[in-house]
Parts: structure tokens; C-alpha cells; sequence
């Protein structure tokens, strides 16, 4: 998906030029459509129906919110989109840079002209390969693909004005309009500018046609087509055409000319065969205006006469005629007739294989330019079929007209029907409506008498305390004081006993009697309830038991013994019992979805919250059952703006959660009632991670199967799942700070990423840190709708991939890499901190690696400090300099002295990393050939981000800086997403194969400018999430703080800045409003437009020149 683009009507542009075209209420069919762009303005600004063929399933995901219609098909196939059209008709098809993109563009064209309306119109837009930009690269012997553009790197075709033309003629097409948008090879992505050719070469370029267009838009129509009339081809009656014959190979004498005399009847010709063999018989026919050709005899006869073969029927004359493209075989039974409508035809009589020693060959004909009088019988025959065909038509018609008046009465009483049974329907909702408003308030009524089962609860045990204090006063008691607090514990308690009983009957009698409607209780003394009937002992042992679980659950007393319950926890929460998160991913599965959700808010382990997110499931039922649960306040919910699968989601359940240990169901599971309970009893100090046994059920969750760990060796959980022996991955409780370590779930590994998450904990925590409940207490559905049964290859294959960088992790930590690792650290002050910066690497780093620090000009302290403490740590190469390059420079100097290899890790000398972080980075760097750079997750010691990767907002020339997760805790889950970045601060930042040559850049802005040259080159920049540096920068340390102003003062002056913002934009044509940290950097350009900018530039430019 990197086609994004934003619509600015106000410009022309080709996409504003093709929307200027619309009318508004059109219907249209548009091809490629990207992320809906377009879609979105000819949907809600012109009010347009909209159908889409995207090639691409993620983008058209995202634009199919905005059309009626989405179609996923790669073009150049066909049937596959145009079966699922069917009989639509369109105002518009639109092709807005997209059949420079195909195979065979001609054909698509030809072929979606079936769905274009007869005044319909076709709008296009084609990148010209004529931009002189163009031009000039070959020029200087360059031809490279870029990620966008005129040369982008998923073109396939390229065109000029005239195989535009040439493109629409072929696919029946005319052109009734055409527009242009134009730019200078200087304002393009290949960044040309004339003024580095000769000036001969510069007026030619400049004059030569179509030099700055940049793509061409037309708007196109079918092709109109004059019909004329058969008689419009005889103007004048020749007398004579002239006709060839002759044998080959072998033909006895000259080739015989004769002349054929138009409309002069029939002639007959006989050629003698030769004695050797006789392959073919030519016949060319040179006509100087179109005619009729009747041939009534084609004979092999032997020398005496006698016949051998006739081919005149027709069978036979299939077989041995063949002519040339400019003839049309007429229908006919007896004689083969044909119009010529070149002035050169050829017939060919092939006597296939038939050798003949000696014979005659004979043909009769007839050549006549008067076509009409010589096809009227054929058209006389071809009118009456047409008549017989209208009168079939006719009675064909009036027996549809009785079948439609049939169906009409037959529809009318269907209708008339379903109107009836709307009235009973509508009756019947009503009904629905009143029941359910009935037991909506006989539950209001039943928590009513709940809470004050509640009250008289808490006065119960308020009573209880009380009267353990006036014992203790009576067994103190020695006189009169012995009997008054008796008599108040009596007194007291029999009111107290009244009181909570008749409450307690109050709510317990109505639930009995709805619950056993058909049984009663009989008591030993009078009556328990309304109807005296005798019934089973145990009956009366059950109801003791859901009287008792009753208040178990309702009132504030536990009756269970608190030894069963959880005592150890290993969390930072002050209560004695840990939140736990329950998140449940949604999407679909409204059959199982309820008993889900029930499954997770009736747990017994009553400190839970249930965090719900709907990925934007297309069921609307889903939201119905979710609506339900609103008022729960166990409950959370929140649902995505649009479908991110289940990676994504499981991140945002987490992020939205705030438990410390996060418990996982999927939405079409179902959990035992007591699961987290049972699994908390086996937490322990230091348990990271605990999972369970599991029941296997069907649709109908019924047991079909069990699957027990118990018997599987645990000695070495990563180990063990190296092998895609995934037992620790369906339901799993996980403490929260582990995804702060390890990261969270890996969106491209969608169905597998369960798998990659407890390998990712197994190799950063102990094997003691896991504990598997011997207990089942998960119920794991199968069904026929299950993404793990459809995707089974897929998820395997990536389990294979997993697997493998797993591995490569390990490797990495035992010391094992392919690669050498070349660490670049610019120092320039903060001798200390740089200290800190190698010895964190030394500490961490345990594959080769080779670090090169490169002092940049700092003061003599400084440099005595580094080679007392910093030049003697083996694997360090100090390199000395007296002034200070700046960053950029000062890199590009380090370079040289670093060994040539594939990875080279850019570090500021105030950064500190953490364990584990390399692994994390260079498993990232490992995934794709085609990424360039990779940086880290960096934090201040506060543990504040200071970004995650950055990103640029580009208004026309003007370009702003952006960084990601600016200013967020690092303990923020939503943090740690894995992406592709804008651009890279080459302080943090890992470089791939490839390291850019960053001479007169500007030393404020190498970030930006090693990035342009990277994306520039076709490689992708992204982040590591997983790998932690701590940045300990002088705005946290007021001493240095004031020992650097001066070098502040130097790299951010004015004027150098100034110089800086100059150069940037000479090298990229972007002006920047604002650098990502240092705000406008003293020099407030917003204000200014880009003429007065520009003019500014080029003085500077003047004058740093002179």
C-alpha cells in the first residue's frame, strides 16, 4: 500500500483533472483505486455509485468503505472481475495511473468497454516517459526505478503521447478531450535540472514537444463506426479482370494468362498434368475493384476422360480451398461463392498427398462486378429467414406477455401474503416488547431485594463483631456485669434474626418457587412455602446447596476457605488480589460469542475486568450481542474504525487493558468457570507465564477430544518449541511487564503469532518463569469457520519462519553471527557518557563487532579522558581530530576506518543500551533484503519516549519532521507496534548493506537526508520496538548542560542553520518549516512563502559560493 494520496482540487493535477470530469450522481467503475482517494470524494463530495477492482486485499479493505461495490482481481484476468460485474452499465471507467501497471493494457481496455454506457466516457491518466527528466537521466547513462513516479518500480509499460493515441485506437476508442499536468525535471522525483547540460543541449530539450509533461489525461469514447451500403463499392462495370493460373512445383509450360471477362458468364479453364507430381494449383485473381467469384465445377479427370475426383461438395471444398484474408465465403449449397474485396486474391487447391502420373484438371467460374444482382438470391433468402425469425419472435412475445401477466397475479398474491405476515410479525414484536419490559423490571425488583440481602449482610456481620466483644466482656465478668451484657446479646440478636430473616425469605422465596414451580418443601413444624406437598429428601439436600452458593456469591461473607484462594502473587499492586485482564478479540463467530463473554464476567476469581475489542466485524449481530454487556461493569468495549486482524487487535486489548496479568480467550472458546482462579493458585514469585490443559469441543460444545501437557517434557520450553511444538500457546495468562521486554504480538504473523510470542518469552526468561495447570480448564472450539482450519499451510509455513529467527536470536546471544558488526559513535564532550555509551555495547554485544569512536575537536580535557579510560578497551579504534566535521562529517571520516561489511549501528555517545536489544535489531534487520535501516525504541531516563521512528507531513514544497510516540511512558503497551518509518535519526539507528555517502549535507538535517537517499534507492526504513536505548541527553543534566553551550551555539546558530535549510532544499526541493526538536531554530520561515524563501535561498546560495 504505498500509493497515498491526498485530493487538492484547487491544483491540476491528474487526479483533480479526472475528477473535474464527474458528473455528480454518476455510476462509476474505477480500476486500482489504492487506499480510496478518489473513492472517497466521488462517493460523499459528487454523490457517485461506485464500483472498484482493486489488486491489492489490504487497500481494499481500507477503500471499500467508501464504494458500493469492491472487487479484489488482478486486471489482466479477465473473467475473474468481469464475471462479477455481470450486465452493469457505467457512466465512467476510470484509470488514474494504472495501465502503465499491466500486462496487457490493450486488452483490458478492449475488454472493459462491454461495461461502459453508449455515451460513456473513459478517463485516463498515463505517465509520459518523453519528461525530459527522463531524458536527462539516460543522457547521463542512467535508468533507475524509483518508488514513485515516472520510472516507478511496479511500471511495466511505459508511453508517449503517441502510443497513447495508438492504445486507445487499438481498444476501439477516440479521444475527444485531453489534458496535461505539467512539471520541470527539477520539480520531479528524479531531481534534473537543465542547467548541469550544455546549453546546445538545454534549447533543444526545452523545445522539443511534451518536455515537462508529465502525464497525459484524456477523456476517450467508443468508437464511431460509418456504416455504408453494398452498392456504394460499384461505381463503374469493368469489362475484364485479369486472372493467373498455374501449377506448382511442377507446371507444364508458361504460367497461362487469360483474361476473365466481368459479368460475362461462366468460363471453364482445363490444365494437363505432367508426369511428375503435382503438390498445389495457385489460382491468383488481380481484381482492380471488389467483385463476385462463382465457382460450379473443380474436376480431376484422367487422360481418356474419365472422372477420378470432384470436390464441389462442400465437404470436399472446405478441405481443398484455402484463400487469402480479402475474400468472404458466401453460404451456398451447390457452388462456392465468394466476394473479393482485395485487388489481390489467391485461392489454393491442395490435392492432398494425390499422385497422379498423367490427367486433366478442370475449373469453372465466374467473375462478375455487379454484386448486388449477383447476391440477391442470397439476400432474398437471408430476408425471408429474417422475416420467419421476427414472426417466431412475435409468438415467442405473446407468450411471455401470458407467462408475465401469470407471474404478476402469482407476485400480487405473494405480496399480499408477506403483508400479512408483517402484521402478525409486527404483533408479535410487540408482544416480545411487553414480555421483556416485564422482566426487565422483575430483575430490577430482584437486584433491588439483592442489595438489601447485602445490607442486612453487612449488619449481620457488624453484629457478629459486636457480640464477640460483649463475650469477651461476659467470660471477664464477675458480678452484676455478668448478666446485663447477656441479656443485651439476647435482646439484640432475636431483633437482628427478624430482621435478616424475613429479608432473606423475601428473595429466596420467589427464586425456589420459579426455579421448582411443580415442588415444595415440607418442614417438620408448619409450612415452608404456599403449597404443603411432600417431596424427596434430596431435593431438600440440593436446595441447602444452591441456597448456600447463593450467598456465596451474592453477599460480601466467604464461606470457602481463604488457604484455597490465591496468596502469593507476584505483582507491584498493593491489593492482596491482582487485576486480571481478560481481553477478547472479536471478529464474527456470533454463534459462540455469548456463551464466550458469559464464560469470562462469571468467574469465580472476582478481580477481573473483561476488555472487549470488535475488529469492525461485518456481522451486524455482533454488535446486537455486544450491546448487551454495555452496562457490565466488568465489562469494557471498544471497536476498531476499521478491520486490523487479530495481531493488531490482540495489541489494542492490551494496550486498552490495566491488569498485570493478562489473560487470552479467544472469542469462540470458552473458559471453565473457575480457570483463573485454579491458574493463580500455581502463580509464584517469579512466574511469568502459566498455561493449561484443554478440551476440544464442536459446534455444539459437545467434547469431541482432550489434549493434556502433562505428559510432555517441560525442562526447556524454548527448546521444546523450536521444533513448532506449540503446547504453551492456546490459553495463556501472561504478568504484563513482559511485553514491555519482549514486545508485543507481530501483526505480520497473523494466526501464527501465538507461537512467535512464547518463543519471544521463552528465550528472555528462565524456564522456571513458565508454569503449565495440570487442570483442563479451557474448551477450545473446532469449526468449520475457524481462520487456523482454512490458513492451516499458511500458519505452518510461518511457523517455519518463526522458527528460524528464533534460532537466529539464540545464535546472536551465544555469540554466533554470520556478520561483523561496525558501531560508529561521534564524541564530541561528554567524555563520561560515552564511557557508559562502549561499555553498555561490551557488556551486551557478544558476537564480533568492531567499535569506532571518532573524536570530533573536543576540548584537550576530553581527549585526555578518552585515552585514559576509553583507548585501551580492546575492540575500540579511537580516531583524533582537531576540528570539529560535525555529525554528518564526522561519520562520514569514521567510515573510512571501519572494516567493509554488511551492518553498520549509528550511535550517539549518549545513549545506553540494554540487554537483549541487538538480537531484537538484527532479527529485524533479517526478515527482508529490501530493508535498509532499522531504529531502535529510545526513552529518556525518565521514562518518557523519546521516539519510536519518524514520520514527514509534506504540504506542496513545504516538509515538517515528525517523531512517533513522543512524549509517552515507556510502559505503554501501544508503543511497541512494529512499522515501516518516514525517516531514521542516525543517532539510534542500524544500517543494512548499505551506508550513504553524506558529504555537504547539512549538519542539522543528515537524519532527513541519509533517509531521502535510502527510500530514494527502493529500501524500506523501520522500526524495532523491542530494542531499548536510554538516551541520557543534556536537557536532563544541568551541569553539562552548561558545558555545551558553546558547541549548541556553534551547530545551531543562525546562520550555519540557515545554510542548512538552503542546502536541503537545493538538494531536494522541500523547505522545512520545522526540525523535529530544536522548534524553528531561531529562524521563523513559516511566515514566508516559498518565492520569498527561495529568493533568500539563492542569495545565500551566491554567497557562500563567493
Amino acid at each position: 500500500m504505498k500509493y497515498k494520496y491526498n485530493i487538492d482540487m484547487s491544483s491540476d493535477n491528474s487526479l483533480s483533472l479526472i475528477l473535474r470530469q464527474v458528473k455528480p450522481g454518476s455510476r462509476i467503475l474505477e480500476f486500482g483505486p489504492a487506499l480510496g482517494y478518489m473513492t472517497q470524494y466521488l462517493k460523499e463530495e459528487l454523490g457517485c455509485i461506485v464500483y472498484c477492482v482493486e489488486i491489492d486485499p489490504d487497500a481494499a479493505s481500507i477503500a471499500s468503505q467508501f464504494c458500493d461495490k469492491m472487487i479484489v482481481a488482478d486486471l489482466d484476468e479477465l473473467e475473474h472481475w468481469g464475471s462479477q460485474l455481470g450486465e452493469q452499465q457505467f457512466d465512467f471507467l476510470i484509470f488514474a495511473d494504472v495501465l502503465e501497471h499491466l500486462r496487457d493494457p490493450w486488452n483490458v481496455l478492449t475488454y472493459s468497454k462491454k461495461f461502459l454506457d453508449e455515451e460513456g466516457k473513459v478517463l485516463t491518466s498515463i505517465p509520459n516517459i518523453g519528461h525530459n527528466a527522463v531524458i536527462m537521466k539516460l543522457l547521463l547513462g542512467e535508468f533507475d526505478y524509483t518508488n514513485l513516479g515516472l520510472l516507478d518500480n511496479t511500471h511495466i509499460r511505459f508511453f508517449t503521447r503517441k502510443s497513447v493515441h495508438s492504445l486507445m485506437e487499438r481498444a476501439g476508442l477516440e479521444i475527444v478531450d485531453s489534458y496535461e499536468s505539467v512539471l520541470k525535471p527539477e520539480e520531479t522525483e528524479l531531481r534534473q535540472r537543465y542547467s548541469d547540460f550544455p546549453i546546445s543541449l538545454q534549447k533543444y530539450l526545452q523545445r522539443k514537444s511534451d518536455s515537462d509533461v508529465y502525464q497525459f489525461i484524456n477523456v476517450s469514447r467508443k468508437k464511431i463506426v460509418n456504416s455504408k451500403e453494398v452498392n456504394n463499392y460499384v461505381n463503374e462495370v469493368n469489362p475484364y479482370h485479369q486472372a493467373s493460373l498455374k501449377f506448382t512445383p511442377d507446371f507444364q509450360g508458361e504460367t497461362e494468362v487469360v483474361s476473365l471477362p466481368s459479368n460475362g458468364g461462366y468460363t471453364e479453364f482445363s490444365f494437363t498434368l505432367s508426369g511428375s507430381e503435382t503438390d498445389q494449383l495457385s489460382i491468383l485473381i488481380e481484381c482492380i475493384a471488389p467483385a463476385f467469384l462463382e465457382i460450379t465445377k473443380l474436376e480431376l479427370l484422367d487422360e481418356n476422360d474419365n472422372p477420378i475426383l470432384n470436390w464441389m461438395s462442400p465437404a470436399n471444398t472446405d478441405l481443398l480451398l484455402k484463400f487469402s484474408e480479402g475474400t468472404i465465403k458466401l453460404p451456398s449449397m451447390q457452388t462456392q461463392r465468394f466476394l473479393i474485396m482485395d485487388e489481390s486474391t489467391q485461392f489454393i487447391c491442395d490435392f492432398l498427398d494425390i499422385k497422379m502420373i498423367k490427367g486433366i484438371f478442370k475449373i469453372t467460374l465466374c467473375l462478375s462486378e455487379d454484386i448486388p444482382t449477383s447476391i440477391a438470391g442470397e439476400v432474398n433468402c437471408i430476408m425471408e429467414e429474417v422475416a420467419s425469425q421476427k414472426s417466431e419472435i412475435t409468438s415467442l412475445k405473446e407468450i411471455h406477455q401470458n407467462e408475465i401477466a401469470s407471474l404478476k397475479e402469482t407476485h400480487q398474491l405473494k405480496e399480499k401474503e408477506l403483508s400479512e405476515i408483517i402484521v402478525r410479525n409486527r404483533s408479535l414484536i410487540n408482544e416480545l416488547t411487553v414480555t421483556k419490559e416485564v422482566l426487565l423490571n422483575e430483575k430490577n425488583e430482584l437486584a433491588e431485594k439483592v442489595n438489601e440481602v447485602e445490607e442486612v449482610n453487612e449488619i449481620l456481620v457488624e453484629a457478629n463483631r459486636e457480640g464477640n466483644i460483649l463475650v469477651n466482656q461476659l467470660l471477664n465478668s464477675t458480678s452484676w456485669k455478668f448478666t446485663k451484657p447477656l441479656r443485651v446479646i439476647n435482646e439484640y440478636n432475636k431483633a437482628l434474626y427478624r430482621k435478616s430473616n424475613s429479608a432473606i425469605k423475601s428473595i429466596i422465596k420467589p427464586v425456589i418457587v420459579k426455579a421448582e414451580n411443580s415442588k415444595t418443601i415440607r418442614k417438620a413444624h408448619g409450612k415452608f412455602f404456599n403449597v404443603m406437598r411432600r417431596t424427596p429428601e434430596p431435593f431438600r439436600s440440593q436446595f441447602k446447596k444452591t441456597y448456600y452458593k447463593m450467598l456465596s456469591l451474592k453477599t460480601k461473607i466467604k464461606y470457602k476457605p481463604e488457604a484455597n484462594l490465591v496468596t502469593q502473587v507476584n505483582t507491584s499492586e498493593k491489593n492482596e488480589y491482582p487485576l486480571v485482564s481478560i481481553i477478547i478479540p472479536v471478529y464474527n463467530n456470533v454463534e459462540y460469542l455469548a456463551s464466550c463473554i458469559d464464560s469470562a464476567i462469571n468467574q469465580t476469581y472476582r478481580h477481573i475486568e473483561v476488555v472487549i475489542v470488535d475488529d469492525c466485524s461485518p456481522d451486524p449481530k455482533v454488535s446486537s450481542i455486544l450491546n448487551t454487556y454495555k452496562n457490565n461493569k466488568k465489562v469494557r468495549l471498544f471497536k476498531n474504525e476499521y478491520n486490523q486482524g487479530i495481531s493488531k487487535t490482540q495489541n489494542i486489548c492490551m494496550a486498552k487493558s490495566e491488569g498485570s496479568i493478562i489473560a487470552f480467550l479467544d472469542c469462540d472458546d470458552i473458559l471453565e468457570l473457575n480457570a483463573i482462579e485454579k491458574c493463580l493458585e500455581y502463580w509464584e514469585p517469579g512466574t511469568k507465564y502459566s498455561f493449561t490443559n484443554r478440551i476440544h469441543i464442536n459446534e455444539d460444545s459437545e467434547e469431541i477430544g482432550r489434549f493434556s501437557c502433562d505428559h510432555l517434557p517441560k525442562d526447556n520450553i524454548f527448546e521444546d518449541h523450536l521444533d513448532v511444538r506449540m503446547y504453551a500457546s492456546h490459553f495463556k495468562m501472561i504478568s504484563r511487564d513482559v511485553f514491555l521486554k519482549v514486545g508485543v504480538f507481530n501483526s505480520e504473523y497473523d494466526g501464527a503469532q501465538d507461537y512467535d510470542m512464547v518463543l519471544r518469552v521463552a528465550f528472555h526468561y528462565p524456564n522456571s518463569a513458565f508454569v503449565h495447570v495440570p487442570e483442563f480448564l479451557y474448551k477450545h472450539r473446532i469449526h468449520t469457520n475457524q481462520k487456523s482450519i482454512k490458513s492451516n499451510d499458511k500458519q505452518k509455513n510461518m511457523s517455519i519462519v518463526i522458527s528460524d529467527q528464533a534460532k537466529l536470536r539464540r545464535s546472536i546471544r551465544d555469540g554466533v553471527f554470520h556478520k561483523l558488526i561496525s558501531f560508529i559513535i561521534i564524541s564530541f564532550g561528554k567524555e563520561d557518557q560515552t564511557l557508559q555509551c562502549i561499555q553498555s555495547i561490551k557488556n551486551t554485544v557478544k558476537i564480533p563487532h568492531e567499535i569506532i569512536l571518532f573524536e570530533n575537536g573536543s576540548s584537550e580535557s576530553c581527549v585526555s579522558f578518552i585515552k585514559e579510560h576509553i583507548e585501551g578497551i580492546p575492540g575500540v579504534k579511537v580516531i583524533y581530530n582537531s576540528s570539529n566535521l560535525g555529525p554528518a562529517g564526522g561519520r562520514k571520516e569514521a567510515m573510512k576506518y571501519a572494516t567493509p561489511n554488511s551492518y553498520y549501528i549509528s550511535l550517539d555517545n549518549d545513549i545506553e543500551v540494554t540487554e537483549g536489544w541487538l538480537e531484537e535489531l538484527l532479527v529485524r534487520a533479517e526478515e527482508s533484503d529490501d530493508i535498509g535501516s532499522v531504529t531502535c525504541r529510545v526513552t529518556f531516563p525518565s521514562d518518557v519516549l523519546q521516539f519510536t521512528g519518524g514520520y514527514e507531513e509534506i504540504s506542496g514544497n513545504r516538509v515538517q519532521f515528525k517523531l512517533y510516540n513522543i512524549n509517552k511512558s515507556v510502559y505503554d503497551l501501544s508503543t511497541l507496534e512494529r512499522y515501516d518509518t518516514d525517516w531514521n535519526p542516525v543517532g539510534a539507528t542500524l544500517f543494512k548493506g548499505w551506508f550513504p555517502e553524506v558529504e555537504g549535507y547539512p549538519n542539522v538535517y543528515e537524519d532527513s537526508a541519509i533517509s531521502y537517499l535510502l527510500r530514494n534507492s527502493g529500501k524500506r526504513l523501520v522500526n524495532s520496538p523491542n530494542s531499548l536505548l536510554i538516551h541520557h541527553h543534556i536537557m536532563f543534566d544541568e551541569e553539562r548542560n552548561k558545558k555545551e553551550q558553546e558547541y549548541i551555539r556553534f551547530r545551531y546558530n543562525p546562520q550555519l542553520m540557515l545554510r542548512s535549510l538552503a542546502q536541503f532544499y537545493f538538494d531536494y526541493k522541500l523547505i522545512i518549516d520545522d526540525d523535529y526538536i530544536y522548534s524553528s531554530n531561531n529562524i521563523d520561515i513559516s511566515k514566508l512563502s516559498d518565492q520569498e524563501v527561495i529568493e533568500t535561498f539563492e542569495k545565500l546560495e551566491i554567497l557562500i559560493t563567493q
